[in-house]
Parts: structure tokens; C-alpha cells; sequence
């Protein structure tokens, strides 16, 4: 109901005037962020961070969307846990983003090709990651089970070995045995490196008196005794400096640290590597029901001789699941009628060989020795042994169905006239060898051997920022650059000092001379700029002209060199420096600078 007075009308004219909208836009912001950051959730890798990914642009619709695909915005802090305002590193561009999606609903983003996270100061020289699937032997982690036996006492002392691995192969012989100038008389040595058993096998050592060194087995440094065998087998020894090598953990018993890289998780794991006394005693220890047919791709074990016995080690990995096969191409013929060879086999639900079988053939002299094979070792009636021929191929295949061991004494050559050779197609020697050819699943594990974990180079492009406050000078001596120390003899032996306060000695507490350098951080932001050179008359500091680059006293900035040669991966010490005259050949020519 409207109220008016009696006579009187009243009439609404609406003038307002619009300026139509103008049409919607999307902004596009570029950031810089760490690269592989994890998502908001920390449940995986921010897709956007990928370097894979890097330029990119994304559409992003909230806050939510932009955390999950460029991570939280990363803001340092100093040691004090003070902010840094304006760090260089800071990812203001992505907290801006995330400010304008609390205001808006849609933001084009892409990230630039750098990671933040290596612009970090670092005084350690950057790595790549280990490759994926790597195996590394801990040597550092490793207990390798000696105890020396004292008969006067009747008790066993534990020993820690020295050491020779992959890092000081050098100070072992090609065969394996550590060189004299290695070690002391009355020491232990474990030889572990990469080889795993090429040249020789690796193996525990003691040096005698007269300073040789001798291989840990039954008669070693005269008569001294041994024993290789687990926990459990107490033995029974007569002559002091006798040797226990326990093969299982309890009592500061062996324990091989052998570790597994994962790429995925970018760890290493630690894979049980128990220790047996050969591939067959492994493969019944492990599956005895089932013969070798359970035993995981994957499984290790570490081979020993505890028979004659010696302190000399194999590793082994299992390659591959089912039936252990030898494959040959053949078109070997022999005019001489045939031949034999025995071959004993692993059996399920026993933990012996079987007894040794003859396989015998018998052929004319035109007839392919292979293609008999399967037919000889069919009547040889073994249990798990079988053969087949390939005619298309001239293929000769022998197998252990079940995945065990067989071996093979070739008595007559033929085995090797038709083409099986030890290291080749799963054949390898035995460990005792009472028979020349080993078949089996198992393979020699391939693996580093150091005390530290294998890592590789850097991926090309990979950004270092040195935090090492360190300067590499060299002086013109009126020829070529030379070490400033060799220029300038008696300055400071490790280089320029390198300090906010002015020094007031050398670094080794000498007194300054004519010559010493200081590189002030007083102010960062002209690191480099401010240099002094002390001046032996007055006594103090002189502010260099840096900009100078064409008087007797003037600067060059350039990059000379990274070490002492032109192939080393790591630079050398500025110490070291100090007194070479190595430059790049893209150095700058000291013909252009008096």
C-alpha cells in the first residue's frame, strides 16, 4: 500500500547510467620453484615441479590445485629461524599465485626451467643418486667373523680386520693377495672389492712374521688351524693363532651388510645374505621340499668353502625362477663315434648330490653330437635332468626342471667340442672343483664393495652453488699467470683471507706481509668488489681498484681453471693451487694484460 497525500502524484525516473563490463581476463604468472617438491598432501611429487614439466602452463581453479601441483610456497630462514626478506630463493611467485586465487578462480601458471633448491650454498661438491637396482657390499657395516684362538688361555679373541675394497684396490696384488708394504705383522685382512671371484675369490688373509701375507686355510703360517662354519660348531683347536671364521650372526659372527638401491624410493635397503657352503647347499638350505622352485628372483646368499676348509667368499643372486637351462648352438660332428660325460644333479627333499650318472653317446661321423644328446641323457635315467634338440636351430638345450643345480665333468671333451663354456649360458665352475661345469639359477652378484655409498656424476646441467667463501688468484709475472704463491712468496699458505673483519695475521697466526690479500663480506652485496692488499711499508689494508683492468695493478675476472688439471671431477684446494700454473686453454691470455 503506498502513502501519498490528497492531489498530489509522484513519479520515479531512474537516470542512472552503466559502462558495460569489460571482458574477463585470466592472468598468467611465471614462478620458480625447487624442483621435485612433494604435493600439499606429502602423499607424492608435485606433477609441476617435474623438470619434465618445466614450462608448462597449467590452469590452476584454487588455492588447493596450486599446492598440489607446485607444492607449499617455500620460505628459508636463517640459523636463528629469523626470516630472510628478499631471499633470492624465496618463492614469491608462487605465494602470489596462491594470493590471487583466494581472490579469483582461475590463474594460468607455469614454472621456469631452474631449481631453486640448487641455488642453495653447498659446500660439498653435488652427486647424481645411485642407479637403480644397485647392490653395494657396506664394507664399513660389515662383520666378517673372525676369532683367533689362544691356547694357552683357551679362548677365542674376536678380530677386526683390515680392510681392501674397491676404493684401495691398489694395495692388493692382481691375484688378490695384499701387498707387503699393507699392514702389519699379526694383522687380519678382508680382500672385498667388485671382482667377486674373477681372478680370485675374495677372501681373508693373515700376515706371518717373515711379513707375507697368507690366505686363511687348514696349515696356514705353519701349522695353525682352521675352521669355517657357523656359530653352533664349536671347534676344537691345539695351536695358538688358530682361526675361527663363524658363518652366522650370533657371537660377533659374519654379517655381510649388503645393501639394495631402490630408484623409487631413493633408499637403500639391507638383503639378507646368509652364508653357505656352495650354490647347492644354498638352494637346499633355502627350498629343500621344493628343489630350487620357490627360491624368489632376488635372493643372495654368500658362498664359503667350509669342506677344506678356507676363508674365501662368492656372492651369489638368484636370476631367475623355473627350470635351470644350458643352451648350446651346435653343428659339431664327431668321427670318432661319440664319447661320455657325468653329470650329478640336485634333488628335491635331500640335501646331498645325487650319485654321478654317464651319459654316453654314440653316433657316425656325420651325425650332429647334439641332436643325440636328449636321447643319451633320457637313458642315463636321471630324475630331474632333461634335453631337448633344436634341428631348425641346431640347438642343444639341457636342463634341471626343477630350477636346482647340476654339474658336469666333460670326460671325453665333448661338452666343450660342442660349444658349453664355463661363464657363459648359466655354466660356471665349481666351487670345489671336483666337477668343471656348474649349471644353476644362480649368478655372481654384481656390486660395489666400499665403505661408502656408491653415487654417480651429476646429471649434465646439474647448478652448484659453491658455498665455500674461497678465491683462486693468480698473478702475471711478466711471461704468463702463475700460483699467486709462487708470485708472491711468504703471503698467506691457504690463500686470501676471506672474513667481514679486517685479518691482523695470517691464518696460521704469522704476521702479514707485503702481498697478503683480504676479501671483505662485510657487505654481501659486494662480495668481490671489496679486495685489499696488504702494503708492507704502511702497514695496512689497500682498497683495490677492481675495475681496473688494463695497469700492472689492475683485475681480471675470468674463469682460469678448476683445478691444477684439465680432467679432474672435483676441484683442487686453493692451497694446492697456490702454486700452479696450470690455466684452461680458454683462460685469458696474459699477452693482453701487463
Amino acid at each position: 500500500m503506498a502513502l501519498g497525500s490528497p492531489g498530489v502524484q509522484v513519479t520515479v525516473i531512474d537516470e542512472s547510467f552503466y559502462t558495460p563490463s569489460a571482458p574477463g581476463t585470466t592472468p598468467i604468472i611465471f614462478v620458480a620453484t625447487a624442483q621435485n617438491k612433494k604435493n600439499a598432501s606429502g602423499t607424492g611429487t608435485a606433477q609441476g615441479t617435474l623438470a619434465a614439466n618445466a614450462g608448462k602452463v597449467y590452469v590452476i581453479t584454487s588455492q588447493r590445485d596450486l599446492v598440489d601441483t607446485f607444492g607449499t610456497p617455500v620460505f628459508y630462514t636463517d640459523s636463528n629461524s629469523n626470516p630472510i626478506h628478499g631471499g633470492e630463493l624465496n618463492e614469491y611467485g608462487l605465494q602470489a599465485a596462491y594470493s590471487l586465487l583466494g581472490a579469483s578462480s582461475r590463474a594460468y601458471i607455469a614454472r621456469a626451467d631452474v631449481n631453486l633448491a640448487e641455488l642453495i650454498a653447498n659446500t660439498t661438491t653435488p652427486v647424481g643418486s645411485p642407479v637403480g637396482g644397485t647392490y653395494w657390499v657396506d664394507t664399513a657395516s660389515s662383520l666378517f667373523g673372525i676369532s683367533e684362538w689362544n691356547n694357552t688361555t683357551q679362548t677365542f679373541t674376536d678380530k677386526t680386520p683390515l680392510i681392501i675394497d674397491n676404493t684401495n684396490r691398489a694395495t692388493a696384488a692382481p691375484s688378490g693377495t695384499p701387498l707387503t708394504s699393507f699392514g702389519s705383522k699379526g694383522d687380519y685382512a678382508v680382500v672385498v672389492t667388485s671382482e667377486n671371484g674373477g681372478a680370485y675369490h675374495n677372501a681373508i688373509y693373515y700376515k706371518k712374521a717373515d711379513n707375507q701375507w697368507a690366505t686363511i686355510t687348514t696349515g696356514f703360517d705353519g701349522s695353525k688351524q682352521v675352521a669355517v662354519g657357523p656359530h653352533t660348531s664349536y671347534p676344537t683347536f691345539t695351536q695358538t693363532g688358530s682361526v675361527w671364521v663363524k658363518t652366522t650372526t650370533p657371537s660377533n659372527g659374519a654379517n655381510w651388510a649388503v645393501k639394495y638401491y631402490n630408484a623409487s624410493t631413493q633408499a637403500w635397503s639391507l638383503v639378507k645374505a646368509p652364508i653357505y657352503n656352495g650354490v647347492h647347499q644354498a638352494t637346499q638350505s633355502i627350498d629343500l621340499t621344493g628343489g630350487g622352485s620357490r627360491i624368489p628372483v632376488g635372493s643372495l646368499f654368500i658362498e664359503t668353502d667350509t669342506t677344506t676348509p678356507t676363508a674365501k667368499f662368492k656372492l651369489w643372486r638368484r636370476s631367475s625362477t623355473g627350470s635351470t637351462n644350458i643352451s648350446v648352438t651346435t653343428t659339431y660332428t664327431n668321427a670318432y663315434g661319440g664319447g661320455t660325460f657325468d653329470i650329478r644333479e640336485s634333488l628335491a627333499n635331500s640335501t646331498g648330490w645325487s650319485a654321478s650318472s654317464t651319459v654316453t653317446i654314440a653316433v657316425n661321423a656325420s651325425t650332429i653330437v647334439g641332436s643325440v644328446v636328449p636321447a643319451a641323457i633320457s637313458a642315463a635315467g636321471f630324475t630331474n635332468i632333461v634335453a631337448s634338440w633344436d634341428a631348425a636351430t641346431n640347438m642343444l638345450t639341457i636342463s634341471h626342471k626343477l630350477g636346482g643345480n647340476f654339474e658336469i665333468k666333460d670326460t671325453s671333451g665333448l661338452m666343450a667340442a660342442m660349444g658349453f663354456t664355463v661363464g657363459k649360458n648359466n655354466l660356471y665352475p665349481s666351487f670345489d672343483g671336483a666337477y668343471p661345469f656348474l649349471a644353476t639359477n644362480w649368478k655372481p652378484l654384481v656390486y660395489e664393495a666400499k665403505s661408502t655409498a656408491p653415487l654417480t656424476t651429476p646429471a649434465d646441467g646439474r647448478l652448484w652453488y659453491d658455498g665455500n667463501l674461497v678465491a683462486d688468484i693468480m698473478i702475471h709475472n711478466g711471461t704468463k699467470w702463475v700460483g699467486y704463491l709462487t708470485g708472491k712468496p711468504g703471503t698467506n699458505a691457504t690463500g686470501p683471507q676471506v672474513s667481514a673483519l679486517a685479518p691482523t695475521t695470517q691464518s696460521n697466526g704469522d704476521p702479514l706481509v707485503d702481498g697478503d690479500i683480504w676479501i671483505s663480506t662485510a657487505d654481501m652485496n659486494r662480495y668481490g668488489k671489496d679486495i685489499y692488499v696488504w702494503n708492507g711499508n704502511t702497514l695496512k689494508w689497500v682498497l683495490q681498484d677492481v675495475s681496473d683492468q688494463t695497469t700492472p695493478n689492475g683485475w681480471v675476472f675470468a674463469d682460469a681453471r678448476w683445478s691444477g688439471a684439465g680432467n679432474d671431477i672435483d676441484p683442487d684446494s686453493i692451497a694446492k693451487l697456490l702454486t700452479s700454473a696450470y690455466v684452461d686453454p680458454d683462460a685469458p691470455d696474459p699477452a693482453l694484460y701487463p
